[in-house]
């Protein structure tokens, strides 16, 4: 949620959707319209430390653990992040969590 924030430009819309699947899957989904992230950047963005290089992304600071601290906690709980993204456009990421019964 904080990169949807830092990322959308001033009057961008972002959405947070929360809802379970027909076999009690959650999956919470946070959606941006901001700068969006390349392609060849998308599974980069979940390691520890990494930043995409650009003067936007320079401007915000932070130490690169946010995505891949989110990525460990949504992996402890038996579950993924997908996420997609078109450049310009924004970025969806998605959190899987499977239903503890299963």
């Amino acid at each position: 949620m904080d990169n949807a924030l830092k990322f959308s430009m001033n009057g961008g819309r972002i959405v947070c959707e929360i809802f379970s699947t027909d076999d009690g899957h959650l999956i919470v989904a946070i959606s941006d319209d901001g700068i969006g992230i390349p392609r060849s950047e998308v599974e980069k963005i979940l390691t520890p430390f990494y930043q995409i290089e650009s003067s936007h992304t320079r401007e915000f600071g932070g130490a690169g653990l946010g995505l891949a601290l989110a990525k460990e906690l949504v992996e402890l709980h038996h579950g993924h992040i997908e996420v997609e993204s078109v450049p310009g456009a924004g970025s969806t990421f998605r959190l899987h969590f499977r239903n503890a019964k299963h």
